[in-house]
């Protein structure tokens, strides 16, 4: 009776997916530096990241996916074309799913606390990273060139690693990876990871790792100056 009901939930459940997830068409996702300043003795950035969530994913939460985004900066050191180097790395962390009670995306952040966003309000605020620390100016050396390299992270998430994301979003698991599913000997779990995989692959909403670079920069009597235009 169990092997029933769960081979009919399957069927039913692949049905679903296969009715909510039309062909996707490749888009250009890209990050764009909007700003690049010092204030109060700290490097700050503003970045937009175009097309970060389109109508699959939006698709994809509201069905129950879940999904992890990590905003990555970090500080290189460029001696010049050949020799580079990381000097420094600044992240933030949000966790997404869809309240099915209160209709709305919710996006929890690293301090614990949550926030329930309408769709647009979701687009907008993942997309737009505004007024992001990125690193003390005393920390570099005046006249040296630098660059921000930004990154974006984007996966779905199971929940069977629900304490490793809880980890992670902390920050007491740098180095977890999301993208690592754990398979459970349960066939109902096992169900699930391979609905998960399925929904996946028929919406396109899989791993994405988006990079963008700021220009040469370099300090001088504490303010930044740019060798190009943003």
């Amino acid at each position: 009776m169990r092997f029933s009901s769960l081979h009919t939930w399957i069927r039913i459940t692949f049905l679903v997916i296969l009715s909510a997830a039309p062909i996707t068409q490749a888009r250009q996702v890209r990050i764009d530096f909007d700003t690049l300043y010092v204030e109060s003795q700290t490097l700050m950035g503003s970045l937009h990241i175009h097309n970060l969530l389109d109508k699959q994913s939006i698709k994809a939460l509201r069905k129950g996916m879940t999904a992890i985004i990590e905003y990555r900066a970090q500080i290189w050191h460029e001696k010049n074309r050949w020799v580079k180097s990381m000097i420094h790395e600044r992240y933030r962390r949000l966790k997404i799913n869809y309240n099915h009670w209160e209709r709305k995306y919710q996006v929890f952040f690293q301090d614990g606390q949550s926030r329930l966003y309408e769709e647009q309000e979701l687009i907008d605020y993942c997309q737009q990273l505004s007024a992001f620390k990125i690193i003390d100016i005393h920390s570099l050396t005046e006249g040296y060139r630098y660059r921000v390299v930004a990154q974006v992270l984007f996966r779905p998430m199971s929940m069977e690693n629900i304490q490793e994301l809880k980890q992670w979003l902390s920050g007491e698991a740098d180095e977890f990876d999301p993208g690592d599913i754990k398979i459970s000997k349960s066939p109902w779990k096992k169900a699930g990871d391979w609905i998960l995989n399925v929904f996946v692959n028929l919406t396109g909403f899989g791993d994405q790792v988006i990079t963008g670079k700021s220009p040469l920069f370099y300090l001088t009597n504490g303010q930044l100056l740019l060798e190009e235009k943003l």
